[in-house]
């Protein structure tokens, strides 16, 4: 498998590794949502598609190293992306923590 050197791609693949969820245009969160597959090296390979259902529909979108590798991030993290039909997608990064309780702080 080749990796990419291309910064804002590791970004992206660092950041999706890291996520427990993102979010798609502002839409909801997505646990665990996406699938990745090898980096190849090849222009149009579709590396990652995020995948949910809503209103009893399936929805998708892939992205390909070339589009990955120009996608951009903004200040506030989020990354805007063409997706492989060539329509813009602003995704989002979550990471979501288990909140426990100590008995420390119960009493």
């Amino acid at each position: 498998m080749q990796v990419t050197q291309n910064p804002i791609a590791i970004e992206f693949l660092a950041r999706l590794n890291h996520a427990t969820a993102v979010s798609i245009d502002f839409g909801p969160m997505l646990p665990h949502s996406w699938t990745l597959s090898d980096w190849t090296g090849e222009p149009f390979n579709e590396v990652v598609r995020i995948a949910w259902r809503g209103d009893d529909h399936e929805f998708s979108m892939t992205f390909t190293e070339t589009a990955i590798e120009r996608g951009r991030f903004d200040n506030d993290g989020r990354f805007f992306v063409y997706d492989s039909e060539g329509d813009l997608a602003t995704i989002n990064f979550y990471q979501a923590f288990s909140i426990v309780s100590s008995a420390d702080t119960l009493n």
